[in-house]
Order: C-alpha cells, then sequence, then structure tokens
C-alpha cells in the first residue's frame, strides 16, 4: 500500500490532489495498492541510498523514498531519478533528441511497437 504524494494527479471528488493543494486545501490521500516486483540496493555511502525500482504503474518512486525516510526517522526524497524502461521500451531503445531531427531509421516500426504492447496487455490481462 502506498500513499500518492499531496501534488498528485489523483482525483478527490473530481478534482486533481495537485490543484487543491495548490490552492493551499487540505489533501488526504488513502493508500493505495501498488506492484513493486523487484528493489535492489544498489549502492549505500551514509547519507545516499541508490536503488533500482521494478514497478507497476500508479507507483511513486518518491513517495517510496518518502516512506523510506519516515520509516528510518531520518526524512527520505529523491536526489535523481531515472526511469530505465515504459513498459515493454527501454532505455537501450531512447533516442537522444538534442543531437538533431530524428529519422524514420531511429524509431521503432509502428507493427512492432504496437505488438509490443499488445503482448503486455495480454499478459497483464492473464496476471490480474
Amino acid at each position: 500500500m502506498q500513499r500518492p504524494p499531496q501534488r498528485s494527479a489523483v482525483k478527490i471528488g473530481g478534482r486533481r490532489a495537485y490543484a487543491m493543494a495548490r490552492r493551499g486545501e487540505a489533501v488526504a490521500l488513502e493508500p493505495r495498492p501498488v506492484d513493486v516486483y523487484e528493489l535492489e540496493l544498489v549502492r549505500y555511502a551514509w547519507p545516499l541510498l541508490e536503488i533500482a525500482v521494478t514497478c507497476g504503474k500508479g507507483m511513486y518512486v518518491r513517495s517510496l523514498a518518502r516512506d523510506i525516510g519516515e520509516t528510518l526517522g531520518t526524512g527520505g526524497h529523491c536526489r535523481r531519478l531515472r526511469r530505465t524502461a515504459v513498459g515493454p521500451f527501454t532505455e537501450a531503445e531512447a533516442q537522444v533528441l538534442d543531437r538533431g531531427p530524428l529519422e524514420q531509421s531511429d524509431l521503432i516500426p509502428l507493427d512492432e511497437a504496437l505488438s509490443r504492447v499488445a503482448e503486455l496487455r495480454a499478459t497483464y490481462a492473464d496476471s490480474g
């Protein structure tokens, strides 16, 4: 279970929590189930902890840092956050946008991209 951050896009009574928080309104978000498939300690050197997380949609990694800090009684936040995959698409396939315009050869062919998403949806539906 994880409590989303007050400035999240979660809706409360049809309104986004971040909009309510910006107006100074009290935002009380209930913890919700999230999926953490893997959590790996990469490096630890006081006071910094580096972890690798494989998780499902709806997981707030910054909130995980907050929760770890609260549990340890030290406070916690993300100094750096790096997404290495989104669904079936990995960082290794990402393109650097500041090197100039993308060429057709830089892109994953549409039929392959759609096939990956369809496989992911089938896997998710089978596991649910």
